[in-house]
């Protein structure tokens, strides 16, 4: 054992605190970073098509890629009381332990149908599901709406391109922002047993026409975030 009295501290304080993740820890993560490159189709990068609603359209006749845009348009199949849904998913890469953010950066030209409740009829948006919870922000040409289908802003011009930020911070805050500026918090999702990121319109209740040029998913220490469990422990031996 070293003679050193600073290094025998330091070794100690090291092992109390590797003892400390074992117990805090439930299973130690590397920060995950999932960006879309709009040089192909998500379902060429991970992600899974899923399609339902009335009546059930495929990859091909909803989504389509030009110039570096990724353009889902279901308008096209009309809404007579349900509507088409069209959506990507990307499944197990979320934990319900580190903070995330989600940035995308779209717009929505066209909407119709049901948009009183988001989770229903949002015709366009992007979440998450954390293995009980999901967290979305919808997005129709006029409103910004959660999971629950509450209003969080009409103030934008949704048809123009804008950046939109969903960050969430466990357990249970979700904050919201366009453009950088926030928008609501608040703790509202829906009770979902999943582990999931979702991209375009997962209802059966509306029909869209929306374009995305950027779409990032982060969790972990990259994120800026509060740090977590692990990210305190690290500070302590830099």
């Amino acid at each position: 054992m070293s003679s050193n009295p600073a290094l025998r501290r330091s070794s100690a304080a090291f092992a109390a605190a590797a003892t400390l993740l074992l117990v805090l820890w439930p299973a130690a993560a590397l920060a995950t970073d999932i960006a879309l490159d709009f040089g192909s189709l998500p379902s060429a990068q991970g992600w899974t098509f899923v399609s339902g609603g009335s009546p059930v359209a495929t990859e091909a006749q909803t989504f389509s890629l030009g110039s570096g845009v990724l353009t889902l348009n279901s308008m096209a199949f009309g809404f007579t009381g349900a509507g088409t849904s069209a959506l990507y998913t990307h499944t197990g890469v979320v934990n319900n332990f580190e903070p995330i953010v989600i940035t995308m950066r779209g717009r929505v030209i066209q909407f119709e149908g049901d948009f009183t409740n988001s989770f229903v009829g949002g015709g366009f948006s992007f979440g998450f599901a954390q293995g009980a919870t999901y967290y979305m922000m919808g997005i129709s040409p006029t409103q910004i709406r959660n999971v629950n289908g509450v209003i969080l802003s009409s103030a934008y011009d949704n048809t123009q391109f804008h950046d939109y930020r969903l960050e969430w911070t466990p357990p249970s805050s979700v904050r919201y922002y366009v453009d950088g500026t926030l928008i609501s918090t608040n703790s509202a999702g829906f009770g979902q047993v999943a582990n999931r990121l979702t991209l375009g319109d997962g209802t059966g209740a509306s029909n869209a026409h929306a374009e995305i040029t950027q779409y990032r998913f982060l969790q972990g220490a990259s994120t800026g975030a509060k740090p977590s469990t692990w990210g305190r422990i690290k500070s302590l031996f830099r």
